[in-house]
Order: structure tokens, then sequence, then C-alpha cells
């Protein structure tokens, strides 16, 4: 009928939300793209990052569409912290499977947690600003301690990965087959390792920032 009472469809909207899903369409090709050149377990970190930054805006623009929020933030949050995780996980890859020493694990997942609580407050100021909520500095602090507990968690699930042997994903050489059964594993690691607590964390900080 054309009706929108609440004002939250628009070509405005439209608009920026196409924008904001070209923009990560195009991150995650090119991102995918340098992990294939690179190779190795460097190239698997950054296709770890690809990965995060794929699935974190596709679930960041779905919940955003399901809760009746702003989907452009939805997908830009979901790729920030989508990036943040893959990081993490991909720290976790290189430790679990031996290239740092035990300083460099330890310096690695420490990375891994900064990064994190970085993305955390740009999720939470994103999160806001295009929502039309009031931002202050202790819910962005909230907002990335959450995550970087959660990034924590990302890293064991990563090191786990690593130690598995099963790392190999961005090799050019591997069967589509091999490519996607890879995959399919990191995510089942992911989801009994990080996507729990993950969960749990976000509820805590819709209480504690929201009052959700």
């Amino acid at each position: 009928m054309g009706c929108d009472p609440l004002g939250t469809w628009s070509f405005k909207n439209f608009f920026k939300t196409l924008g904001a899903a070209f923009l990560v369409i195009t991150a995650v090709v090119v991102t995918a793209a340098l992990a294939i050149a690179t190779g190795g377990l460097a190239g698997v970190a950054i296709m770890s990052v690809a990965t995060g930054m794929a699935f974190g805006s596709i679930g960041g623009g779905v919940s955003a569409a399901i809760n009746g929020t702003d989907i452009t933030a939805g997908i830009l949050c979901g790729f920030v912290k989508g990036a943040a995780v893959g990081f993490a996980v991909g720290m976790g890859i290189a430790t679990g499977a031996g290239a740092f020493s035990l300083i460099g694990g330890l310096a690695a997942f420490g990375a891994s947690v900064s990064v994190n609580m970085m993305a955390g407050m740009i999720n939470y100021g994103i999160d806001n600003s295009l929502n039309g909520r009031e931002k202050n500095w202790e819910g962005a602090l909230i907002s990335g301690g959450f995550q970087a507990l959660s990034s924590a968690f990302a890293f064991v699930g990563g090191t786990i990965i690593g130690a598995s042997g099963r790392f190999n994903i961005p090799k050019a050489k591997n069967t589509p087959f091999k490519w996607s059964s890879n995959v399919a594993f990191s995510m089942f690691i992911k989801f009994i390792t990080y996507y729990p607590f993950d969960y749990s964390f976000k509820i805590f900080k819709n209480q504690k920032i929201y009052g959700w």
C-alpha cells in the first residue's frame, strides 16, 4: 500500500544500505584475494578476517532487520566486529600451528584482545549514531570490554583449528570440496568455542548499556 508510518523505508535508507553492502562485498573480495595470493599461514590469517567480515555483515544485517533497527548499522557493525573476530581467530590459528613462540603467542593474544576492544567501541559508535541514540564513553568502554572478552574465546577456537592442521583454507591448489570442508570445520569450532560466550556477553552488554 506504500504505507510507512514509522519512516523506516525510503530511497535514502535503501541507497544507504546498498552502499554499505557494496563496501562490505568489495572489502571481502579484496581481502580474500589477498589471502589466496599470499598463501601459507599468513594467508590463512587474512582469509579468517575475510570470512569474519562476510559472516558478520550478513548476521548483523539480518539481526537488525529482525529487531527493527537500522539495517545499515547492522551491516557495518557486523563488518567491523566480524573483521576483529576474524583477526583473533587468525592469530589463534597461527599460534596453534606453532608459528609463534610462547612470548609471540601471548603477544598475538594481546593484539587480538586490543583490536577487538577497539572494534567493540567503534561498533557502539556506529550502532548508536545510525539508530539515533545518545553515546557516552561508559557505554563505549563496556561494549569494547565485552567484545574483548569474546575475542579471547575466538582466539581459543583459532588455536584449536591451528593445532588440528586443518588451516590451509586459502591455498588455490585446494579442491573446492577441501576448501569448503575446512571452512565448515572452522565454523563448527567457532560455534562451540566462541558463539555461546559471544551471545551471553551480548545479552549482558545490552542489559548494562541499554537496560534491555
